[in-house]
């Protein structure tokens, strides 16, 4: 039904996928900057966040695109056709979040930091940067180290250094 195409001239065939001008937008987006948000959409292109709610169904209906639930409230839409694996689609959808971002990059440039000095650098609470370094040592991108009696250290995973230098 939704398939049923038009012929062009001879050309080929016309299908609901490309006769969506909104939709064609929200997929060079999400092409573009893969694992952005529903909200991340509506305000990059200004749009009803109906209209984009309807026009991403639609591109997950025809598999042209693929959502990730990072573990959040958020979940995350990526291009399909195997284009990014659970790793990079976890990685790139940590790396949306801003104090993630800036952690990881602290964690990468100076491996063994603290949270202590972690927060001082960022002018953030020592709790905010705790809960986030719990969230990404439960994942595995990250590794606490610690000596006894000694405030934990932490360096990333030599299985993601590689996606992370690649995706900041």
């Amino acid at each position: 039904m939704l398939r049923r195409g038009l012929s062009l001239l001879g050309v080929g065939t016309l299908t609901i996928l490309d006769r969506g001008g909104n939709r064609n937008r929200i997929m060079k987006l999400i092409e573009d900057q893969p694992g952005l948000t529903l909200s991340d959409i509506k305000r990059s292109l200004n749009m009803n966040i109906g209209t984009v709610r309807y026009h991403l169904f639609i591109l997950s209906l025809h598999h042209c695109i693929s959502s990730f639930n990072d573990g959040t409230k958020y979940v995350r839409y990526f291009k399909n056709s195997d284009t990014y694996s659970y790793a990079e689609m976890m990685i790139i959808s940590m790396l949306r979040r801003s104090h993630v971002k800036e952690i990881l990059n602290m964690v990468m440039a100076q491996p063994g930091i603290q949270s202590v000095e972690i927060a001082a650098s960022l002018g953030v609470q020592e709790g905010v940067v705790s809960r986030c370094m719990r969230m990404l040592a439960v994942r595995g991108i990250v590794v606490k180290t610690s000596a006894k009696g000694e405030k934990a250290a932490y360096k990333i995973a030599d299985a993601y250094k590689q996606l992370i230098l690649s995706n900041i």
